[in-house]
């Protein structure tokens, strides 16, 4: 299923997933209601880890509350990420909460600190983890590094490589323990668009892995987590699946890569909840 929304409705159509070990995820509805829709742990009778993931794509700095009106819905600030993921902790959930990128560009609200102040309102919203999206390269590599110090989360990509050495420029992943022991590996991949969407000066450091070497990258951070112990593999990402960027996109990516449980994307603005290859792809 696929909605095209805008992206100033970010935080009313912030993602959020309850998964068991085996990742039996359910979506939870997308209107303004924040109410969980899962039963407590302790209704069901399950011993399975109970893990909510939060999870916002494109909010390009539309970080505040806008209200209401009688021709126009409105959605909440930032400050309902915190708030959402109180409400799953108090039921005895572990929480992630991920965005899979351009938050740093997009509004004056962001816009006039080059981006800084995503990352501090994401820093107070008790974020765990991004993934670096295209226009996050707006403000250039030298901002980037600012966010990366300010942050207290990682900014991740598996597939941005320095084009001089073919290191990786990012950390490509994230393994997260959950309180029974569950580990849950989390890496990262970057729409290659982002080197035609960003000025020239701004990328001219970086090369970005395509085609067949994306899919090998993506294989490669699965096998590896896995080997590192993970028991759940989440793809974020931000590539979409526009048809001018096949095969660079996410169900190109689940076609050609085994062992993802869950996928959450970002990048083309639109609310997905599909199953791909027997995979869950989401996005807000």
């Amino acid at each position: 299923m696929q909605t095209q929304i805008t992206r100033r409705f970010f935080v009313k159509g912030a993602g959020l997933l309850s998964a068991s070990a085996a990742l039996a995820a359910c979506s939870q509805d997308q209107g303004t209601d924040s109410t969980p829709a899962h039963e407590d742990a302790s209704a069901t009778g399950t011993t399975a880890p109970l893990l909510a993931i939060i999870h916002t794509n494109d909010t390009h700095g539309h970080d505040f509350e806008v209200p209401s009106t009688d021709d126009e819905a409105g959605n909440f600030s930032m400050a309902a990420v915190p708030a959402l993921r109180k409400e799953y902790e108090d039921k005895g959930y572990d929480v992630l909460v991920l965005d899979a990128g351009d938050a740093t560009q997009g509004m004056p609200l962001v816009d006039f600190s080059a981006g800084e102040d995503a990352i501090t309102f994401m820093n107070s919203s008790g974020y765990d983890l991004m993934c670096l999206g295209n226009h996050e390269f707006d403000h250039g590599d030298e901002q980037i590094k600012k966010y990366e110090e300010l942050a207290q989360f990682p900014l991740i990509s598996a597939n941005i490589r320095l084009k001089e050495t073919g290191e990786l420029r990012f950390a490509p992943n994230k393994l997260f323990d959950l309180m029974d022991g569950t580990k849950v590996g989390v890496f990262g991949l970057t729409t290659p668009e982002t080197l035609k969407t960003a000025r020239p000066d701004n990328v001219e450091e970086i090369s970005i892995l395509t085609d067949d070497e994306l899919f090998a990258c993506a294989q490669e951070q699965v096998d590896e987590l896995r080997k590192r112990g993970a028991d759940i593999v989440v793809c974020l990402a931000h590539l979409g699946n526009e048809e001018m960027l096949v095969p660079n996109t996410s169900r190109e990516v689940l076609s050609h890569v085994k062992g993802i449980d869950l996928f959450i994307d970002g990048h083309d603005h639109l609310l997905v909840e599909d199953q791909v290859e027997g995979t869950l792809l989401v996005e807000t």
